[in-house]
C-alpha cells in the first residue's frame, strides 16, 4: 500500500486533463489523466485500493497520458482520490530533484465524461490543407501529398494512395513464405547452443522487389501488422496471402481483407464469423475506428491513441474504393502525427465509411512505383523513437501490396 511519505504534494494545476468512457462492464470506467510532466509509476488510490496505470502498455511513448479502469460507483462515491507518480528522471518546473516521488489530490466530476460521437464530428477533419501534389501511380490508383496545419497550428505530413475498386489488387508482403523457423546459435566449434522459433523480417520494398520477381505488378506498398520487434518478431494478429493462411496468433484481433469475390472489407469475426472461410487476403490491426461512417467503439481517449504518433490506416468508401493512409510524426518542425480521433475523421472526410488503424510509429512508411518506374520510392519520412529525424527504414514482419491487376 503508497504511503505519503516522501511525496511532494502537487496543486491540481499538475493536471492538464481528465476523462473518462464507459467500458463493456457497466460499473467499470476508462478514466483518462493526463499530467503537464512525464510521470511514471503512475497509480490511483481510492477508498485506500490502489489502481496501477494501464498506460503506454501498447505505446510506451507519452508518459504524460495515463489511464486507469476503475469501479465507477466507488469514485463517485469517494470522489476526492489522490494520484501518485514518479518523476521521469530529471528536474523539471514542478519537481525539485531528479525521479522525485509526488502526489495530487483531484476530485471526481461526472462532467469529465466522453462519448465517441461528441469528437467524431463529420463536419471536422481537423487539418487545414495549405498544399497537395497528385500523382497518377497507375490506373486506376492515385497518390496524394498533403502538407497541411493540425486544430494547433502545428505541421502536418500526409500521403493518401486511393485505390479505384476492380483495377488495383492487395497482396500480402511477407519475407520468403513468412513462416517462421528455427534459429540456431553455435559455439566456436559450431556446437548448437541454443535454438528459437524467429519470424522472418525485412524492409517492405524488399518485400515488394521480391514480389515483383515473382510477376506481380506492385505499384505501391505500405507496412502492416504490430509485430514483437523486441523479441521473434511474430505479427499481433493473422495474415494470409492468396487464401493461405500465413500466420494465425490472434484472430480476434479486427482486419483489413479482400474476400474471394474481390470485395474489400474491414471487419472482425466476432462480428461476421462467416467471412473467415472467404478470405483471400488479410491482415490485422489494432481498432477499427468506423464503421458505416459512425465511430468504432474503440475507446477514443486510451492512451494508444489520444497521442499524436506517426500512423498507418486504411479506410473503404461506399463504392469499395480503398484508402490508404500514412501520417509522419514525432519531427515537431516537419510533422506531429495524428490520434486515432484525427485518423479516423480524415479518412472519413476522404469518403471512407469503415476504417481500421494498423501499426505506426517508426514502422510506418509508403512508397510508390509509378507507371515507367523499376524502383520504388520512399514518400513519408519513418521516424524511428530514438533517432526520429534519422530515415531509418525499420525491417518489418509484414505489409501490404498494392499492385495494378
Amino acid at each position: 500500500m503508497i504511503t505519503s511519505d516522501h511525496y511532494l504534494e502537487l496543486d491540481q494545476s499538475a493536471v492538464i486533463s481528465a476523462r473518462y468512457i464507459a467500458t463493456s462492464d457497466a460499473n467499470t470506467i476508462k478514466l483518462i489523466i493526463r499530467t503537464k510532466e512525464s510521470m511514471k509509476d503512475v497509480s490511483l488510490v481510492i477508498y485506500d485500493i490502489e489502481y496501477e496505470a494501464f498506460t503506454n502498455l501498447d505505446e510506451p511513448y507519452d508518459f504524460t497520458v495515463h489511464g486507469f479502469f476503475v469501479p465507477l460507483d466507488l469514485i463517485t462515491s469517494a470522489p476526492r482520490f489522490r494520484m501518485y507518480m514518479t518523476g521521469r528522471s530529471k528536474k523539471t518546473n514542478i519537481l525539485e530533484y531528479p525521479g522525485q516521488k509526488c502526489k495530487v489530490e483531484l476530485d471526481f466530476d461526472k462532467s469529465w465524461e466522453a462519448f465517441a460521437e461528441d469528437v467524431f464530428d463529420e463536419n471536422n477533419s481537423r487539418y487545414k490543407e495549405i498544399s497537395s501534389k497528385d500523382i497518377q501511380v497507375t490506373d486506376g490508383l492515385t497518390y496524394r501529398h498533403i502538407t497541411c496545419e493540425n486544430k494547433f497550428g502545428a505541421p502536418v505530413e500526409m500521403f493518401l494512395l486511393s485505390a479505384e475498386s476492380g483495377k488495383i489488387g492487395f497482396e500480402l508482403a511477407v519475407k520468403g513464405d513468412g513462416k517462421p523457423f528455427e534459429e540456431k546459435k553455435t559455439d566456436e566449434n559450431g556446437n548448437v547452443i541454443s535454438t528459437s522459433v524467429m519470424y522472418p523480417i525485412a524492409t517492405i520494398e524488399e518485400m515488394a522487389k521480391e514480389a515483383m520477381e515473382n510477376d506481380l505488378d506492385v505499384k505501391a506498398a505500405v507496412n502492416a501488422d504490430f509485430f514483437d520487434m523486441f523479441a521473434d518478431n511474430h505479427p499481433s494478429g493473422f495474415c494470409v496471402r492468396n487464401g493461405e493462411w500465413i500466420v494465425s496468433n490472434d484472430e480476434s484481433r479486427p482486419f483489413f481483407a479482400v474476400l474471394d469475390d474481390g470485395k474489400a472489407v474491414i471487419s472482425d469475426f466476432a462480428s461476421h464469423p462467416e467471412l473467415r472461410e472467404r478470405i483471400k487476403f488479410a491482415v490485422t490491426g489494432s481498432h477499427i475506428m468506423s464503421k458505416d461512417g459512425q465511430p468504432g467503439d474503440f475507446g477514443f481517449i486510451q492512451p494508444f491513441g489520444d497521442v499524436r504518433h506517426p500512423r498507418t490506416a486504411v479506410g473503404i468508401k461506399e463504392n469499395g474504393d480503398v484508402l490508404i493512409l500514412v501520417v509522419d510524426g514525432r519531427i515537431p518542425e516537419y510533422s506531429n502525427g495524428a490520434t486515432l480521433v484525427d485518423l479516423a475523421l480524415t479518412l472519413k472526410a476522404f469518403g471512407a465509411v469503415d476504417s481500421i488503424n494498423l501499426d505506426g510509429g517508426g514502422s510506418s512508411i509508403m512508397l510508390i512505383r509509378p507507371d515507367g518506374e523499376w524502383n520504388f520510392e520512399v514518400q513519408n519520412r519513418p521516424a524511428d523513437l530514438h533517432r526520429p529525424t534519422e530515415k531509418l527504414i525499420r525491417p518489418c514482419y509484414n505489409g501490404i501490396l498494392i499492385y495494378k491487376k
